[in-house]
């Protein structure tokens, strides 16, 4: 603060402006995170806050060049007509994920990416009615969105996918139960409202590359097995020997016997 004389009155204050950061409002995008912990603290806000919800968390692990999938959801039955009359073919719905990753080096990913979110829509069904019979098959339909590409990540490097929006509208009546279904009066005791919604699916995908063990650190459980020698085994009764060789017997070869002495078979 200066006064008119431009003498400095009260303490200094430094001034932080923090640099603004927002993304394009341009339907389907592509944004990269470095890390996962602005990430993950944007994600427990809004979840606190009740503005997203987590569909699937999936972890899954392949090798290179070799496809993998995931799908939490269900299958719904719908008949296909064939020779013989008419056959029933599961439909799969729910949160899907299939991807293809190719290793390009030691530290980059390349990702063949194919999401889909679909979810069973009641107010759509078909009904189909079989050959030969009075019976009715109600099949529903799907309310899907999907989103596929192909990126180049580093290691633990995080992409959003984002842009897949659907709006929901619905609407509820309230009414007086009887009064409300007479002609012209009944609009005088019942009530209309619609809802409206927007909701946004927003993917998030984290590649990882998988260290190999070392080998001196994989460990067997038959690490330490020592098989019985002819004298263990026949006369003792052992299914495992010593761990250590006591003093006078020597085992070459998994194969053991008394210094100068010959027993057991001989093949």
């Amino acid at each position: 603060i200066l006064n008119g004389v431009n003498n400095v009155i009260g303490p200094v204050v430094d001034i932080y402006q923090p640099a603004t950061q927002s993304i394009a409002d341009k339907g389907l995008f592509f944004s990269r995170l470095s890390g996962d912990n602005l990430f993950q603290v944007a994600l427990e806000i809004s979840r606190s806050k009740g503005l997203s919800k987590i569909l699937a968390e999936p972890t899954l692990t392949t090798l290179t060049g070799q496809p993998a999938e995931f799908l939490s959801g269900g299958e719904y039955p719908v008949p296909v007509p064939d020779d013989s009359g008419t056959r029933i073919q599961f439909k799969e719905y729910g949160v899907g994920l299939k991807f293809i990753p190719t290793i390009l080096d030691k530290s980059r990913i390349n990702l063949d990416l194919n999401i889909s979110v679909s979810e069973i829509n009641g107010s759509n069904n078909v009904t189909v009615s079989t050959d030969g019979t009075s019976q009715v098959i109600v099949v529903p339909s799907l309310n899907k969105r999907s989103a596929s590409s192909t990126v180049e990540l580093a290691d633990g490097q995080t992409i959003g996918i984002a842009g897949l929006i659907q709006d929901n509208v619905s609407e509820v009546m309230s009414k007086l139960p009887g009064l409300g279904d007479i002609p012209i009066l009944g609009a005088l005791f019942r009530s209309q409202e619609f809802i409206s919604g927007q909701s946004e699916l927003v993917i998030f995908v984290t590649p990882h590359l998988a260290q190999p063990i070392a080998e001196e650190d994989i460990r067997l459980p038959t690490d330490s097995f020592v098989p019985p020698n002819d004298l263990e085994f026949y006369l003792l009764g052992k299914m495992e020997g010593d761990k250590a060789a006591p003093t006078g017997i020597r085992r070459h070869n998994l194969r053991g016997g008394f210094d100068g002495v010959k027993f057991g078979h001989q093949l």
